[in-house]
């Protein structure tokens, strides 16, 4: 099932806390729903009920088509997740509500364990604790998870609580809470990035910010809704205005330059009425430079950037937008998510070339042009355009 969101990792956070599988006694119930937007496009709606340590929860998500989420949640006394269960539906269900998807995460001694699919795809991730205490964020996206988050999260403006670790089909990255503000919590990892959880002076989560993160979503807490109607109303929109889809594609491209033999793999994200550079891609900040996985580039000859050599091999790109200029940045690392940037793998930086172009491009996009012996990177989106010219050495 393609997602639309294209988040194609299932990951679970876990914690060297012992273990505590009994909810937390006369909680208080919360109930709602939240619309999800990626700029001016609703993606999804989700309604929940917690109470009594059980997180439930029910989506219409518009993609390809029109599709349904239910999700159940057994939660821990500090609002991690015991055990989780995802099945996905197309709509209109039929009478036997045959789900189409789906994924199971729970613990099994010093492993998490992923379900994924139907029939389940079992992967266990080893994390080297002594117990475990987990939380999940998977795909599909579970907004709603983010009420408990916010429930738990440190009460004094300022504190950190670092307790909580991310075992994925990526391996195990950190997953750090904090209370910014009164009103503000943020959840950060190097996988979904920074997440901004807008709480009431009750504590109720009333607005979800992902803008910079893997997903660049908003989120608005709204009453209770009717599922059906929104499913109808979804299936209106994708015949009159075409489904959304994936919403940043894998792509590839192959090109030669000279007797170089060059490919770039990397995801492609829609300028969907945003502000693209200095709102969704902040200004002097490392950009994966494009969504999803690291976006890879593989040379099979040694090409040379100005005075700056890059030998044949696999690489990744990140760049550095800055109002003042941009930085090609070329690592060592492959494989990684896009918000797994590490510095210390750089081979090179390599300064370009900027300007403004006259036309919009809606769908990021990364081209390579031959230029006599050697060629020219470029990257466009929206009204900016970003090259570096390369020779063959």
């Amino acid at each position: 099932m393609a997602f639309a969101h294209g988040f194609a990792v299932l990951v679970v956070a876990v914690a060297t806390l012992a273990p505590t599988l009994t909810a937390t006694a006369q909680q208080p119930t919360d109930s709602g729903a939240f619309v999800i937007r990626l700029g001016r496009d609703t993606l999804k709606v989700e309604r929940f009920v917690f109470r009594d340590g059980v997180l439930r929860s029910e989506s219409i998500r518009r993609g390809a088509g029109v599709e349904l989420q239910r999700v159940d949640m057994m939660l821990n006394t500090d609002g991690s997740i015991a055990r989780v269960q995802t099945r996905i539906y197309p709509w209109p269900l039929d009478s036997a509500e045959r789900p189409s998807g789906g994924s199971v995460a729970y613990v099994d001694g010093d492993s998490t364990i992923l379900e994924l699919g139907l029939p389940p795809t079992v992967r266990r991730v080893a994390y080297p604790g002594r117990g475990q205490i987990f939380n999940l964020v998977a795909n599909p996206f579970i907004f709603s998870l983010y009420v408990a988050l916010a429930a738990h999260a440190p009460a004094r403006v300022g504190d950190t609580l670092m307790r909580q670790h991310m075992a994925s089909t990526l391996g195990v990255r950190s997953l750090t809470v904090r209370r910014a503000a009164p009103e503000l919590v943020t959840a950060e990892s190097s996988i979904m990035g920074l997440m901004r959880i807008r709480v009431d002076g009750a504590g109720r989560v009333r607005e979800l910010d992902g803008i910079g993160s893997s997903l660049n979503f908003h989120g608005e807490r709204i009453g209770w809704v009717d599922l059906d109607s929104v499913a109808r109303s979804f299936d209106r929109m994708n015949k009159a205005a075409g489904s959304i889809a994936t919403l940043s594609p894998r792509d590839s491209l192959l090109a030669t330059a000279g007797a170089a033999n060059l490919r770039v793999d990397y995801s492609r994200p829609s300028r969907r009425g945003r502000l693209v550079f200095g709102g969704i891609v902040p200004w002097n900040r490392v950009w994966r430079t494009g969504a999803n996985l690291a976006t890879h580039f593989t040379t099979d000859r040694t090409l040379a950037f100005g005075n700056v050599v890059v030998p044949p091999g696999k690489y990744t790109l990140f760049t550095m937008p800055t109002e003042a200029g941009w930085t090609l940045i070329v690592n060592r690392q492959t494989g990684q998510w896009g918000t797994e940037y590490d510095a210390s793998q750089d081979l090179a930086r390599i300064p370009m070339r900027v300007r403004r172009l006259p036309t919009p491009v809606e769908k990021f996009t990364i081209a390579i042009e031959p230029r006599g012996a050697g060629g020219m990177l470029r990257l466009s989106w929206d009204t900016t355009e970003a090259t570096a010219q390369f020779a063959l050495r």
